[in-house]
């Protein structure tokens, strides 16, 4: 993300100072910013679109607070910058971090796509937390689903820089003859649906066929299995053509976006859609499973959806988090991701006019 990101409209933290001392019009408000902001990840990309609102609005006095020393140049003048007295804390990590701020309103921007939130989470969210940050209206219904009030919670969307991800960017040349072309970005986990949508497309389609899927992944963090399952699947005589792209950045993604057809996007469990909202930007539709956070933007006008059901976990845990209920997630039917593929190759001109122009 960059300095143009726009997330003012966004910000409705103002309505908290209604019950803190009245200021004069000219003083500003002190927030110290917690979080992570230089990793390519969700939660980094969030947070630095988040901050240049904050460092840039004369409403507030904004200290960066991060143990992080590769952050940029307008970030790192903000870096741990001492404030005396605080009326706004904000916190967004990677991992949750419910330390109770010595002053100021405590709010905490925190995702959890998998339904069930951890036990632990309960106390310091309903007992101390003032207001709590979601990326969509799925999350905000988890938590209140799981005792959370729902006066506390606010859905931050999150969002793009539209002067750099539009309409009217000029596509990247990529390295394929084929016409049609479909794009997966993002990491290869689990959570992404990479596994299915990689049997689903080599499945369905052949080498003959004008098709080819891209996959950009940052490659220090694609594991030796699936390097492996790509490589065999390439060599391949009847296999549809796969091209496997490094990208560690966001460096040029907008021109990535635009120079394919489809942004493929079967999440199980997903929270701030990045990738994809940034791709509809740039005018490329998105092949999206049919549920959770996806849907705060995508609908049967601007995408092709996945049918998806509910799938639960057989215990109350996910990973090392002991959860008050079962977690669930998305369950994608290979054989129906298949037939929305196809439909998406076979789509008439008119019809994908339409939804590029809705996206």
């Amino acid at each position: 993300m960059s300095e143009n990101n726009d997330y003012s409209y966004l910000l409705d933290i103002i309505k908290l100072a209604e019950s803190s001392e009245e200021k004069a019009d000219s003083e500003k408000f002190n927030l110290k910013y917690h979080g992570n902001f230089s990793k390519n990840t969700s939660v980094s990309r969030v947070n630095q679109g988040l901050s240049y609102i904050f460092l840039k609005d004369s409403s507030y006095n904004t200290s960066i607070v991060s143990n992080e020393t590769s952050v940029n140049k307008l970030i790192s003048t903000h870096l741990n910058k001492p404030i005396d007295q605080v009326d706004f804390i904000l916190s967004h990590n990677e991992q949750p971090f419910f330390r109770l701020p010595d002053s100021g309103h405590w709010i905490v921007m925190q995702n959890w796509s998998f339904g069930s939130i951890p036990i632990n989470w309960i106390e310091s969210i309903c007992d101390y937390v003032d207001q709590l940050w979601v990326s969509s209206s799925y999350e905000q219904d988890c938590f209140i689903q799981n005792g959370i009030p729902k006066e506390k919670i606010r859905v931050i969307n999150s969002g793009i820089d539209s002067l750099y991800f539009n309409y009217h960017i000029n596509p990247i040349n990529v390295n394929t003859k084929k016409k049609k072309k479909f794009l997966f970005k993002g990491d290869l986990n689990w959570q992404s649906g990479f596994d299915i949508l990689l049997k689903a497309y080599t499945d369905e389609f052949v080498n003959d066929e004008d098709i080819c899927l891209i996959i950009v992944a940052d490659a220090k963090n694609v594991s030796n299995e699936y390097n492996q399952k790509i490589k065999e699947l390439t060599n391949l005589a009847y296999s549809p053509e796969i091209l496997l792209i490094d990208w560690s950045d966001n460096e040029d993604a907008a021109s990535l976006y635009k120079a394919c057809d489809f942004i493929v996007y079967p999440h199980r469990a997903e929270s701030y859609c990045l990738n994809l909202i940034e791709s509809m930007a740039c005018g490329t539709p998105a092949i999206v499973t049919n549920y959770g956070a996806a849907l705060d933007y995508c609908d049967i006008n601007n995408s092709i959806l996945i049918k998806a059901s509910k799938s639960y976990q057989s215990d109350k845990k996910i990973e090392n988090n002991e959860t008050i209920d079962f977690p669930y997630w998305a369950d994608i039917d290979t054989i129906d991701l298949r037939v929305t593929l196809r439909k998406a190759y076979q789509i008439d001109q008119d019809i994908y006019d339409n939804l590029a122009k809705n996206a």
